[in-house]
């Protein structure tokens, strides 16, 4: 014999009231979508790659529509920040616009950077919408020494 949990409310309520699938499309499509747009004309946070290599990190940000005097980048302390604007193209009086799915607004996005960071010869490099910054890797302060045993 198998016992089944009795989930009276939801079990209830889903099953016999209306259709799993469309009871979850209904909740999916209001929160998904209504956000969506709402996110899209409002915050703009470009996607970032943070890649280690042997005597660098690499940082790469999606920046597509921006050029690169919209970028500004600062060092202040240990603390990399990255930010701009993209600025919404206005319609023209013969077009219309029937969706935007594209993302505009000010953003800007911090990055803390490691002790063995060289803050003073950090790089950036902006190609085909995407900014590359090479942060180099510090040369290690200490050698390596043996110590004698007495």
């Amino acid at each position: 014999m198998t016992l089944i949990k009795f989930k009276p409310s939801r079990t209830y309520f889903r099953d016999s009231m209306m259709p799993s699938q469309m009871l979850s499309s209904m909740f999916e499509n209001f929160f998904n979508e209504g956000l969506n747009k709402f996110e899209q004309n409002v915050f703009f946070t470009p996607r970032a790659d943070v890649i280690e290599h042997d005597k660098s990190f690499e940082l790469q940000l999606s920046l597509p529509g921006l050029k690169k005097e919209e970028i500004n980048l600062e060092v202040n302390g240990d603390v990399l920040t990255i930010s701009g604007e993209r600025k919404i193209k206005h319609e023209q009086k013969e077009s219309k616009y029937h969706s935007v799915e594209s993302y505009y607004g000010s953003f800007s996005r911090s990055f803390t950077l490691p002790e063995t960071a060289n803050k003073q010869a950090i790089e950036a490099e902006f190609t085909d919408g995407i900014l590359k910054i090479a942060i180099p890797k510090a040369e290690a302060a200490t050698s390596k020494s043996s110590i004698s045993i007495k």
